[in-house]
């Protein structure tokens, strides 16, 4: 019976970080954990996630790429948020536009019905026109009985 043996494993070397960086830094989008390890494995390099988290400068060159990139999509979003808020904003004023439009026809309406009722009725219009009399109600009897 063959014994399988497992690949020893190895101590990360400088140069071995140097390549790390270097993975990260050509990322295009946010790099994650996952993908670098995938890269990392790719070039030959038989590091886990874990063991290249606990380098510093490793970590370093990570949160150094994932943080611009992170910032530019959010300020991306926050442009896109800010644009959908503008259209309806756009939308509500143009609706409460056409809410105010049908209420000046409806007043339009309102005051022709009274000229005409008031002609039918003989008032005179110059006196439909006049300012309301002013009705003092503090110097007004109580018609309520207590």
């Amino acid at each position: 019976m063959t014994k399988i043996s497992k690949p020893k494993s190895r101590h990360m070397t400088e140069e071995d970080i140097l390549t790390v960086v270097s993975i990260i830094s050509g990322f295009r989008k946010p790099p994650t954990w996952a993908d670098v390890e995938k890269r990392v494995r790719k070039a030959g390099l038989p590091f886990s996630k874990e063991a290249l988290r606990r380098k510093p400068k490793i970590q370093k060159c990570f949160s150094d790429k994932a943080q611009p990139l992170l910032a530019k999509a959010s300020e991306e979003r926050a442009i896109a948020k800010e644009e959908k808020l503008a259209e309806a904003e756009e939308v509500k004023l143009t609706e409460l536009v056409a809410d105010l439009r049908k209420q000046v026809l409806e007043l339009r309406i309102a005051i022709e019905t009274v000229y005409a009722n008031a002609a039918e009725q003989g008032v005179p219009i110059e006196d439909l026109n006049r300012p309301l009399k002013y009705v003092d109600h503090s110097r007004t009897e109580d018609r309520r009985p207590e």
